[in-house]
């Protein structure tokens, strides 16, 4: 080249003449603070100070090759290669001839090995030939590398100058072996890889089997913008490569990382989950950058050894625990330790100084030690395990500003699969978690606030003790579906319709509106990634005790909504608060070695939430029950909280405790209404006054009061007058308090002093009667305080109060308001069943116990809530959200197993002396009431509650040729009684306490048999299980026998089940006279008799349509002409299976059907009872297979002859030994032959055959084999069956009319009278 071109070259590529000597050329590196230049008059090269030569070949201008190698340094200078790692003609011995060979260029890694070898060839023809000379013997290239089996990668280089650029060309190559590779080679004798090939030839054939024989070449790789120095062939993920979690990702990165433990051998699933929580808190703080940034989370091939790559991980880690959770994190670098030891004059000490912290940054546990540290060989074994999780994580993206379902849906299945059991009670399982928020209304919250006006219009939420997460993450979910679901057309103001813009963009609104605690940093950092994978990782998760206040919290008395599974049983706990007493009511109510942690945050919950705030959050059972600290925070409850529900959860509910919870559901009330209810108990109690103002109903409410304790008004009233009649002293409830008082120590020992004993009798009397007031009417104060407590306030629309006011222009006026009175809480008791079947059916999942893998195991639907319909009235979440709204509640009666509605007043017992607001889960007493439009009126006030009796039975005479007509219960069933089975004599009645129940009186059963009912046809007695409801001669005009007959026959009110909820298996008289029924006028009362009696006709239309059908069924089979045939010439199987060994203790919970015999009806099956068993018990029925339409026949026991069809939804299924499989051949068709052994007197054959059996009803095989049946034609059995087809099916009609019959009674009531 001459010195034009070769000028022409190096200014290209940037090379700058000197002012002060035109003829040399120098480069610059501003970044290195390096020079390289080409001296002219010297014909030399100068490569600068750092980069190593073998000899001076290169530094000369003459060969063209030398510019080539010049401008390539220049690149790998650019790129971010240090001058140092660079090495020029380094020396090899190449071949057998022992003869030396000069590389070119040689890089060194950053682990003092070599990493790449270049070769430089001028442009054109010297550059194709030596990649033929490649591909044919190795080249230059691969004798270097025979050398240095260190090398990961070779290169061949040239460039050239063209139109004032140079242009470059490389063929590289990756003489690095794969980890894969390495393990694959041990597996095989085919030579696979570098490592193993001695030989250039065995060089050549591994180059060609990774390159499937076509010799290739990387054409890029080492200089691209992309491409990181020291890391050639590697290109790093950038932010905007990262990959979203698709629906197939969950599952697979899941099932990735467990194969990961597995080959690793990780057992601590909790520890390898903490680990976890780190890396994915690193990998988010990392996301931050801008989508061109290089992600530091990723293993940088070639560049990362472990320390470095722990060393990356750590700070990043460091920077989210700071910027997300407010906590600084310890992270020492190296270059803080260069920092500090820049002028240490000896290197030993630096030496030593930098293997002390290696040690101690790097060979002991760490926040990424999933196994544990201590030594350098266990810190490779976990680096191993380290850097694989990482390759799985690097290429996905973790932080989203919506919701990514299937990231969250991965996070899900590593808590539900066992990797937090140690954390026990704080771990709430999703289920529980997702029920408790769509218990609440949050809808309505957000209607409230746009009402008001309030810009900031979502409902604010805390969790304060936030565990893994999974209220806030399901609280955001329910408010981002809320807001995706609302439209701007229901918002009047600008700035709200503006903010609800702002909320459809992202979930950063959870910054202002999420708030959670967690005071164990292990689990707040757990919670912070839960937000993050849901999208909302701007939710404020505070690293603080959840009974403190924090800077990062909003104020007290201002959150709508608190949802938590706080802490419980801990002991000293007191010792550690770090709180104001002052601030707690509790503070003097717990000892100082209490483990009641709970009552405090019961206490923090009413400081945290504004009057109308809503709650649901989950405490031990004994919270409702116990005493010392628990009766004051049950205080705190009932004074400050309306209870809208109390969820009882069994044991099998959480999964590492077994501790029997409740959750209560609970709304804020106003101060104003507390303050109130003790002014009206101190007035009317113990200032024995009435009250004027206050509630429209004050005086009513005390009636009720006095109502709960049995009591009569006039006789209470001497009491809390100080002057009880005789009356009132008979009463249990006076005598227990006369009782308590006279056995108190101070009373005791007041009569034994002389200052006593001197006194007049009347003084004395006097003194312990003032005494005795005194201290029972401030119990009966605090009592009548907690009745009223049980209500809420409800405005009145028909009453107005007026206050005084004025217009604008100072004109006097009077403003109407809405008087308020005070009603019943009604509350809603929910129990989740008390066996295992029973709580995983509500709860739609258990727990698994195998061995070294626990967690969530969904075993189906529950009945908790309904993901897609919030208000489905199928699950039990739809009527405590409608409760907290007070809306009307009807329950479901599928149900009434889990669910009842009662009354708040009837949970807690008014009578006892101690009075200790014990909250009853099975009320003792219940006055069960219908809200109507109509006055509520008790019986008593209107009728006679008649109860009947029984003469001696052992007296024959009062039986015995009687002419008395006298009911049993057994004679009830909504008819109209014009004789019994037994009658009583005269003097049967004359010597019983039996009373005479006239023509036309309603009857009605209130023991055993709860709410039966009839109508006395005929003058008649009844025996004590029965009341007769005999009106009043001065009520005849405004309550009709028929009306009352009704509304108890169509269970409007109902007896039967709330009864026995409230009182076991009985009722009393006392019950019945106080119970309130609505009481319309006579005209109302007549519709409902009409329209029910219309009903009633269409039921009687009905059962003789049945009757009409049945005897043409009847008759169809009787005609029936056609020869009799065994049923084994009809059939190819008839044959019975048995009971598993160890019977119903074997069944298991699902698997393959066993059919029983109480599962088999003439005309279907029915599921209630149907057992499962496993493939191994299976295999041993396997003679007893059911197939599709076999007809299954039962052959012992009180259902013997009874027979259907298999339903296919039960296959595949086995049958026990009651239970006769029928299989048909083609010469008879299974309905044909179902239908035939059913009819009525195919049927009363078969029984007959049972009933002679010589024990219990049976038939054997051998009678079904040799039964005859007549069989017509195919043909003909198609015809017969379609047309009994046909009759069946208008019987169903008819029987499914009837069904229907008291639901359309109770239609007519309800629309009459139902508010």
């Amino acid at each position: 080249m001459t010195e034009k071109q070769i000028i022409t070259t190096i200014e290209a590529f940037g090379f700058t003449a000197n002012p002060k000597d035109a003829k040399v050329y120098s480069k610059t590196y501003d970044k290195i603070k390096y020079q390289m230049s080409v001296d002219f008059t010297k014909k030399r090269i100068d490569f600068g100070l750092e980069i190593k030569k073998g000899d001076d070949t290169t530094s000369h201008l003459e060969n063209p090759e030398n510019i080539v190698v010049l401008e390539c340094v220049d690149r790998l200078l650019i790129k971010g290669y240090k001058p140092a790692d660079l090495t020029l003609e380094k020396k090899w011995k190449l071949g057998r001839t022992a003869k030396s060979g000069k590389a070119d260029i040689t890089v060194k890694g950053k682990d003092g090995k070599t990493l790449l070898i270049i070769e430089c060839k001028t442009w054109g023809k010297e550059y194709e030939k030596e990649l033929d000379n490649m591909k044919s013997n190795g080249g230059q290239l691969f004798s270097y590398y025979q050398q240095d089996k260190n090398t990961r990668y070779l290169c061949l280089y040239a460039s050239r100058e063209h139109n004032g650029k140079i242009e470059k060309a490389n063929a590289l190559i990756k003489v690095e072996d794969s980890t894969e590779e390495k393990v694959n080679q041990q597996e095989t004798e085919k030579l696979i890889t570098y490592d193993q090939a001695k030989t250039i030839k065995e060089m050549l054939e591994v180059w060609k089997h990774k390159t499937k024989g076509k010799q290739t070449f990387l054409n890029s790789g080492l200089f691209e913008s992309e491409i990181e120095p020291y890391n050639p062939g590697y290109i790093p993920v950038k932010i905007s490569d990262l990959k979203d979690f698709g629906k197939d990702d969950k599952g697979k990165v899941f099932n990735q990382f467990e194969e990961i433990l597995r080959h690793n051998n990780i057992s601590d699933r909790s520890n390898a989950f903490n680990r976890i929580i780190s890396l994915i808190l690193a990998k988010i703080v990392d996301e931050n950058k801008g989508e061109d940034a290089i992600t530091d989370f990723q293993i940088k091939e070639g560049i990362d050894d472990a320390e470095s790559l722990l060393e990356r991980l750590q700070s990043l880690y460091s920077k989210a625990m700071r910027d997300y959770l407010g906590e600084e994190v310890i992270d020492y670098k190296l270059e803080d330790i260069e920092a500090q030891i820049a002028n240490f004059p000896r290197q030993t000490a630096k030496e030593t100084l930098y293997r002390i912290y290696k040690e101690l940054k790097f060979y002991q546990n760490n926040e990424f030690a999933f196994k544990e540290v201590y030594n350098k060989k266990l810190f490779e074994e976990n680096a191993k395990v380290l850097e694989e999780v990482v390759r799985l994580f690097q290429k996905y993206r973790f932080k989203y500003d919506q919701k990514a379902q299937f990231l969250g849906d991965f996070f899900e299945l590593m808590l539900e699969s066992g990797y937090k059991q140690s954390e026990g009670q704080f771990f709430t399982p999703t289920p529980i978690a997702r029920f408790i928020i769509s218990s609440i209304p949050l809808k309505s919250i957000v209607k409230e606030k746009l009402k008001k006006g309030d810009k900031l219009f979502l409902p604010k939420v805390i969790d304060f003790a936030c565990g893994s997460g999974h209220f806030l993450t399901e609280a955001i979910e329910e408010i981002a579906d809320l807001i995706k679901a609302m439209d701007e057309s229901e918002i009047e103001d600008e700035k709200s319709i503006t903010e609800l813009k702002r909320y459809k963009e992202d979930m950063r609104w959870a910054g202002e509106y999420i708030f959670g605690l967690e005071k164990d940093y292990r689990l707040a950092r757990t919670s912070q990634v839960a937000c993050f994978m849901h999208g909302d990782g701007d939710a404020n998760i505070i690293f603080g005790d959840g009974l403190e206040k924090h800077p990062r919290l909003a104020k007290d008395g201002t959150f709508d909504v608190l949802i938590a599974n706080p802490p419980y049983t801990i002991k000293d706990f007191k010792k550690h608060l770090n709180v104001n007493p002052h601030d707690f009511e509790m503070w003097e109510h717990v000892t100082p070695d209490s483990d009641d942690i709970e009552v405090f945050f019961i206490e923090r919950m009413k400081q945290l939430l504004r009057p109308g705030g809503m709650a649901g959050i989950i405490l031990p059972s004994s919270i409702l029950s116990n005493a010392g600290a628990y009766t004051k925070a049950r205080e705190i409850i009932l004074k400050h909280f309306e209870i809208k529900a109390i969820v009882e959860f069994g044991g099998n509910t959480f999964g590492a405790t077994s501790t029997n919870t409740v959750t209560l559901f609970l709304k804020k009330r106003n101060e104003d209404f507390v303050t109130n209810c003790q002014y009206i108990a101190e007035d009317f109690i113990s200032e024995n006054k009435e009250r004027e103002g206050d509630f429209l109903n004050s005086e009513g409410l005390f009636e009720n009061y006095v109502t709960q304790l049995e009591l009569e008004m006039d006789d209470y009233k001497t009491f809390i007058s100080r002057n009880p009649n005789e009356a009132i002293k008979e009463t249990e409830f006076y005598k227990s308090y006369k009782s308590w008082f006279d056995g108190l120590t101070e009373v005791v020992n007041l009569k034994k002093r002389k200052s006593f004993t001197d006194l007049p009798k009347a003084d004395q009397e006097a003194k312990l009667k003032s005494m005795f007031f005194d201290l029972v009417l401030e119990i009966e104060t605090e009592k009548f305080f907690y009745f009223l407590l049980t209500h809420r306030i409800e405005e009145d629309p028909e009453n107005f109060g007026w206050y005084d006011d004025q217009t604008e222009d100072g004109t006097p006026l009077k403003v109407a308001y809405p008087q308020q009175k005070a009603v019943p809480q009604k509350m809603l008791i929910v129990k989740t069943g008390s066996t295992n079947k029973e709580q995983e059916k509500f709860l739609g999942y258990k727990f698994s116990n195998r061995r070294g893998y626990k967690g969530i195991d969904f075993t189906g639907d529950t009945l908790m809530f309904d993901r897609a319909d919030q208000l489905n009235p199928k699950k039990v979440n739809s009527y405590i959200y409608k409760n907290f709204v007070d809306e009307k509640i009807r329950l479901d009666e599928e149900l009434a197993d889990n669910l009842s509605l009662v009354r708040l007043t009837d949970c807690i017992n008014f009578e006892k002396i101690d009075f200790d607001k014990r909250l009853s889960m099975n009320p003792n007493r219940k006055v069960i009431e219908f809200e109507s439009k109509f006055p509520m009126r008790k019986m008593d006030s209107f009728c006679d509650v008649k109860i009947g009796g029984t003469p001696s039975r052992s007296e024959r005479s009062y039986f015995e040729n009687g002419t008395h007509l006298w009911v049993s219960i057994s004679e009830m069933d909504g008819n109209t009684i014009t004789d019994t089975k037994e009658k009583l004599t005269d003097e049967g009645v004359a010597n019983s306490n039996v009373k005479l129940i006239k023509a036309g009186t309603t009857l009605l059963s209130f023991k055993l048999s709860i709410g039966k009912t009839a109508i006395a046809g005929t003058d008649l007695y009844t025996n004590e299980a029965i009341a007769g409801l005999v009106i009043l001669a001065s009520e005849k005009e405004n309550i009709s026998d028929k009306y009352l007959y009704h509304l108890f026959s169509a269970k409007l009110i109902n007896l039967e089940k709330d009864g026995r909820n409230a009182m076991g298996s009985s009722l009393n008289s006392k019950f019945l006279k106080q119970l309130k029924i609505p009481v319309p006028p006579l005209a109302i009362q007549q519709k409902i008799i009409t329209e029910i009696e219309a009903i009633e006709a269409k039921v009687a239309k009905a059962i003789k349509v049945i009757e009409e059908k049945r005897q043409d069924i009847t008759k169809l089979f009787d005609s029936i002409d056609a020869n009799q045939v065994t049923l084994k010439s009809i059939t190819s199987k008839i044959g019975s299976g048995a009971t598993p060994r160890g019977g119903e203790s074997s069944y298991k919970e699902s698997g393959i059907s066993l059919i029983r015999s109480q599962n088999i009806y003439d005309y279907g099956m029915l599921e209630d009872g149907l057992a499962f068993i496993d493939d191994e018990q299976a295999e041993k029925l396997k003679n007893v297979i059911v197939e599709k339409d076999d007809v299954l026949f039962n052959i012992t026991g009180a259902s013997v002859c009874r027979c259907c069809i298999v339903e296919e939804k039960y296959l595949p299924a086995r049958v026990n030994q009651h239970v006769a499989i029928i299989r048909a051949t083609k010469k008879v068709l299974p309905n044909y032959l179902h239908q035939i052994l059913v009819s009525p007197r195919i049927k009363l054959q078969l029984l007959n055959i049972a009933k002679g059996a010589t024990s219990r009803e049976a038939i054997t095989k051998q009678q079904l084999e040799d039964f005859k049946i007549p069989l017509p034609s195919i043909e003909e059995q198609k015809n017969l069956v379609k047309e009994l087809e046909k009759h069946l099916k208008e019987i169903q009609k008819q029987e499914q009319a009837i069904a229907n019959t008291e639901e359309e009674k109770k239609a007519v009531l309800t629309k009459y009278l139902e508010k």
